[in-house]
Formats: structure tokens, sequence, C-alpha cells
């Protein structure tokens, strides 16, 4: 299974479940930058992708989208790459904002990230809301 099909299941999987569109646009944003990467880089290999890249990316595409659709863009990338790290795909997402060394953590018990994980690997609903409780 590529990781577009894996993508498109772990979205769906979600509580908050995105409409059809909204996924059907998250694929075709994820689907233009690897097809990006590739013609500039090679095969896609999602270590590779570091924040450099993003911003080369970002600076290719200026002329090509709107600033709302460049938005769409990058927040459909940082879903991607939150999804691809609870995979186990990569360690750290180009988007983690990084000061001093140190990466910043808005959640650093790292809750959703093990929500997200529990849902990747078809845990019971039940299951789930019983661990975020604990």
């Amino acid at each position: 299974m590529n990781l577009l099909t894996q993508f498109k299941e772990y979205l769906f999987s979600q509580d908050n479940q995105p409409s059809k569109v909204t996924v059907k646009n998250y694929l075709s944003d994820v689907n233009h930058f690897i097809h990006w990467f590739e013609n500039t880089f090679g095969s896609f290999v999602p270590k590779e992708v570091t924040r450099q890249t993003i911003d080369e990316y970002k600076t290719s595409c200026a002329n090509i989208f709107s600033s709302s659709s460049m938005d769409r863009h990058f927040s459909s990338l940082r879903k991607f790459f939150v999804f691809l790290k609870l995979g186990g795909l990569i360690i750290r997402s180009p988007f983690e904002q990084i000061i001093d060394g140190q990466k910043m953590e808005a959640d650093p018990y790292k809750i959703k990230d093990f929500k997200n994980f529990l849902y990747v690997y078809d845990a019971a609903h039940l299951t789930i809301k019983n661990y975020l409780i604990d």
C-alpha cells in the first residue's frame, strides 16, 4: 500500500473526520509536493525532507498558487508529516519549530501523538478514551 492510500485511511480514522472534499484536497496537495520532490531530488524519501526542502518548495510554488492555496498546501503537508511521524517513517517533521536547538512542544506529554498513534493502529474507541482519561 502506498503512502497516499495510508494517509487517506489515517485521515478517515480521525475522531473529527474531515469531509471527502477535504481529504481529496489533502491528497492532491501532498501528491503535488511528492511530484515536485521527485522532479527536483529524485525518488521521494520522507526522511530526506528538511525545513530547507519545504522552503524551496514554497519558493517554487509562490508564482503558481495564491496565498490561500499556499496556506492550504502547507496545512496538508503538516498533516501528512504528522502522519509519517506517527507511522515511524520519520523521526521529526520538517514543520516542527526549533528554537536555539530545542524543539518547542505545544503538547509536552505527547497526548495528541499518542491518541493518533492508537487510531493508526486500530485501537478501539473505548480503549483510546480510557487511555486518554488515565
